[in-house]
């Protein structure tokens, strides 16, 4: 099964992603779509075997029509991929939204792996604040680690200097996309209902990757995170996600 582990870097070594073992999902939702046991176990297989790129597109696909615990699963695998894949931004906002799962351990090994990320986008306060989070929900070494590491992340900020002011902007992520078909669809829809809640229209994104290109929709630009936060909720779409404008 995939397992992502979290270890101590040496200076800048990457770190490994946090244990997690992604459990087999039996159950079905009433009114949701099942995820079947098949695709979960062929992205579990592809992760493993170390074929992030396969794994990566089999999970964004299924994070695209699944929900609840399905979804979630999804969402998380989605972001563990893009991590070793060396995509942070898309890793970010798949773990951003795993994180806000309703099951309280997947989203605390979620928000740990989270934490990785935004140490590597020199993001140690976020970071900190994550694995403090997450340690609150974990047991065991893992508690520790989380603890260990937002130990580090404190650490850093001091010695770079790094201020806790929040700068830049903000945008609603829609969604991110191998295809531009399918980002273009997402932003149809998004627009639409950017419309009735009185933002701006969809804009999509085009962000270079290994090999291939990948699309993020967006809708409006914030502020803050509140206001991100504020405008997802008058559009009526929880899922979208609030995430800073890259640089």
């Amino acid at each position: 099964m995939p397992q992502g582990l979290l270890v101590a870097p040496a200076d800048r070594v990457r770190p490994r992603l946090w244990r997690r073992a992604l459990p087999i999902l039996v159950a079905i939702l009433a009114g949701c779509e099942a995820a079947p046991k098949v695709r979960m176990d062929s992205m579990r297989s592809d992760y493993d075997a170390g074929r992030y790129e396969q794994a990566h597109e089999e999970a964004t696909d299924l994070a695209l029509t699944a929900s609840g615990p399905a979804r979630d699963e999804a969402q998380y695998l989605a972001g563990l991929s893009a991590y070793r894949l060396g995509d942070l931004y898309d890793a970010e906002l798949r773990l951003a939204s795993a994180a806000r799962s309703d099951d309280p351990d997947m989203a605390a090994h979620a928000k740990a792996s989270l934490g990785l990320v935004l140490l590597d986008r020199d993001r140690p306060f976020e970071a900190e604040r994550l694995f403090r989070e997450a340690a609150s929900d974990l047991e065991g070494e893992d508690r520790a680690r989380a603890i260990r590491f937002a130990e580090r992340a404190a650490h850093h900020a001091r010695t770079a200097g790094i201020s806790r002011t929040e700068a830049g902007a903000f945008t609603l992520q829609v969604g991110a996309f191998r295809e531009r078909r399918r980002a273009q669809r997402a932003a149809d829809d998004a627009s639409r209902r950017a419309a009735d809640a009185g933002l701006a229209t969809a804009r999509i994104v085009e962000r270079a990757g290994r090999g291939a290109s990948l699309y993020l929709v967006h809708v409006g630009t914030f502020g803050t995170r509140r206001e991100a936060a504020a405008a997802r909720g008058r559009l009526g779409r929880l899922d979208y996600i609030v995430a800073s404008v890259p640089n």
